[in-house]
């Protein structure tokens, strides 16, 4: 059996109240506490705003969304939360 590796490779797709903005960022931050604060950029297509982010096996990511223009979808102050432990498939709506 190999080993688990350290880190792991996420896509996440966005149609939310943002949509139709002309760029939209992912706000990321990974645990409880929001360690490693960063933004990835969303590529823009036909039906939603996509991205990939790279995070270490094992661990959960809080993130929100926010468009050029100081504006954000933070699931009305609750972020949303990926849950590595809980996840089978790296792909995930929103």
């Amino acid at each position: 059996m190999g080993r688990r590796p350290k880190e792991q490779n996420i896509t996440l797709k966005y149609n939310g109240s943002l949509d139709g903005a002309k760029t939209i960022f992912l706000h990321y931050g990974i645990g409880d506490n929001w360690e490693s604060v960063a933004d990835a950029k969303m590529r823009k297509l036909k039906y939603c705003y996509k991205t990939e982010v790279t995070i270490p096996t094992g661990v959960d990511m809080n993130f929100c969304f926010r468009d050029a223009d100081g504006n954000w979808d933070n699931n009305y102050g609750n972020n949303y939360t990926y849950n590595s432990v809980n996840q089978e498939t790296p792909v995930y709506e929103w």
